[in-house]
């Protein structure tokens, strides 16, 4: 499933100036067992902990100051595995952990200029 686009104003190596750095992320949910719990709350409860997790990931890429293309390969590690632990931390506690796999990915990281913001998608809607 994929979560909102993140969006972060970074200085760019290169050019001297600010660019948009945008950020795909994704979540990868299957199940280890038969589980009764149902899977649609899974997504729901993964979304709920989109907030979180964007947090994470803009204050992690800002902790970078200049952000070059040649860096892009090293802040997508570091992104990988800071979203993964917000996910891991989060459902640490939670009854049904073990009956999930929820995988957290980086699945696009690419500049834009300043003109460009956020991808509008709309939100689904259960109406």
């Amino acid at each position: 499933m994929d979560l909102d686009e993140i969006v972060v104003s970074v200085l760019a190596d290169e050019q001297g100036g600010y660019r948009n750095l945008h950020v795909g992320v994704s979540a990868i949910i299957n199940p280890r067992k038969v589980s009764v719990y149902n899977p649609y709350d899974v997504r729901s409860l993964v979304k709920r902990l989109g907030p979180r997790l964007e947090s994470k990931l803009v204050a992690s890429i800002l902790e970078f100051g200049r952000v070059g293309v040649g860096d892009l390969r090293l802040v997508r590690e570091r992104l990988d595995g800071d979203a993964q632990s917000v996910i891991d931390d989060a459902l640490s506690g939670w009854e049904h952990s073990d009956e999930y796999e929820i995988d957290v990915v980086i699945g696009s990281l690419y500049f834009t200029d300043g003109s460009v913001g956020r991808r509008n998608d709309p939100r689904p809607a259960w109406w």
